[in-house]
């Protein structure tokens, strides 16, 4: 059971004409349904220059939530992967929904 939706969000190159596309996808698997449903963490996978400070900027412009705490581990092929904690008076569930994707 792995799905995933890929998210346009680009922000401006090195010289403000090129774009860079710095989140791939939202990972929806087994594991991070569990995480979806009880911890409240939506789960992204990125560029590997993508920093937390951005990541926070990325996603409170997206979404417009609070977020509580930021993650990352570094893939083995070259990308960089989030676990972000979203503020318990929202849901992360109501997010993924909104996206397009049925949580159960």
């Amino acid at each position: 059971m792995y799905n995933s939706k890929k998210l346009k969000y680009y922000i401006n190159g090195p010289d403000n004409n090129t774009k860079i596309k710095m989140i791939k996808k939202i990972i929806i698997s087994t594991k991070t349904y569990n995480l979806i449903k009880y911890s409240n963490i939506i789960t992204f996978k990125s560029q590997i220059e993508l920093d937390k400070k951005n990541m926070k900027k990325i996603i409170k412009k997206l979404f417009g939530y609070k977020i509580e705490k930021i993650n990352s581990l570094i893939g083995n092929k070259g990308y960089k992967k989030f676990f972000i904690k979203i503020d318990k008076h929202y849901s992360v569930s109501e997010i993924i929904s909104n996206l397009g994707f049925k949580i159960v």
